[in-house]
């Protein structure tokens, strides 16, 4: 018994190319996308950065840069070299306790490797007002500051 063939249907045939092309170009675009460091062109030495570059931040928000182990540094904000205070934790300290509240200048944590700026009363910087700002990180190796590098990002805040 012979078999008969259908007759090939265009339109289908049409719409199954155009949905085999729309899963191809969505599988390449999360193939090729950039996401956290990648985006944002951290440097080895940097782990994270906040605000991260282009964000929309309050006038109190906290900036950060986290270093990798092994790496100290310092902060510029706004062409404004920060005085940087190393924090040393010498008592116990309670779950959920804030320490070193009342630094006013950049505290840096050798346990965390992190650089924190936090706007207040009385600090160089009491609070950033709204529009774009700059802020550089100049990093090194504990072993080597000779080798400085630095990474420089924007954030703005609203008004």
């Amino acid at each position: 018994m012979a078999r008969t063939r259908r007759p090939l249907d265009k339109a289908l045939l049409v719409a199954s190319m155009v949905f085999a092309a729309g899963i191809g170009l969505i599988g390449f675009a999360f193939a090729s996308a950039e996401t956290g460091r990648d985006a944002q062109g951290l440097p080895d030495a940097i782990d994270l950065i906040a605000p991260e570059s282009g964000d929309e931040v309050l006038r109190q928000s906290s900036v950060v840069a986290d270093l990798a182990p092994g790496f100290e540094g310092r902060l510029i904000i706004d062409e404004r070299e920060l005085e940087t205070q190393v924090i040393a934790i010498e008592q116990e300290v309670e779950p959920g306790q804030q320490l070193n509240q009342d630094v006013l200048v950049t505290r840096f944590d050798p346990g965390s490797g992190t650089l924190t700026y936090q706007p207040q009363e009385g600090a160089p910087i009491e609070s950033f007002a709204a529009g774009t700002h700059e802020v550089t990180v100049i990093y090194w190796p504990i072993t080597n500051p000779d080798a400085a590098r630095s990474f420089t990002w924007q954030f703005r805040v609203t008004a």
